[in-house]
């Protein structure tokens, strides 16, 4: 026969798990950046790279064109060179911006493509997330 401590434990683990697995449902899901959202393949950077129009607020190039796909949304892609930090550096600019892009709610219904490439290491974040910030308006300017 199971002994009262066994049992609380067995119901409590049980409980933790059920937790768990609402929380990874509910809340994780609305703070994520979908893949549908992303430019993943190299075609897609090339064609962004070919006759795009393109500007420039320091630390940040922009590339962008109407998508390819005829999707009715925004994606976004990011190039962040080896010559700006180490692995740790190049991925908190990309985590910045992705976040940044992920908050700005206009750009859902633009159906642009859009590259930021950093071309220099930034003097901090918030230079960086300015300069996001005025490209980003300019998309919205010239969104349909």
């Amino acid at each position: 026969m199971l002994s009262d401590v066994a049992v609380l434990k067995a119901a409590s683990r049980l409980l933790f798990l059920q937790e768990l697995s609402n929380f990874e449902m509910s809340s994780l899901s609305p703070l994520g950046f979908p893949k549908s959202l992303r430019l993943t393949q190299k075609s897609d950077f090339e064609y962004l790279r070919e006759q795009s129009l393109k500007s420039f607020v320091h630390p940040l190039i922009l590339y962008k064109k109407i998508s390819r796909l005829q999707l009715s949304h925004a994606r976004l892609g990011l190039s962040v060179s080896r010559k700006i930090g180490k692995a740790h550096d190049r991925n908190r600019i990309k985590r910045l911006l992705r976040e940044r892009f992920r908050l700005t709610v206009g750009l859902r219904q633009t159906s642009f493509d859009l590259m930021f490439v950093v071309i220099k290491t930034p003097d901090s974040e918030e230079q960086l997330l300015k300069a996001f910030d005025r490209l980003l308006k300019e998309v919205m300017r010239d969104a349909p």
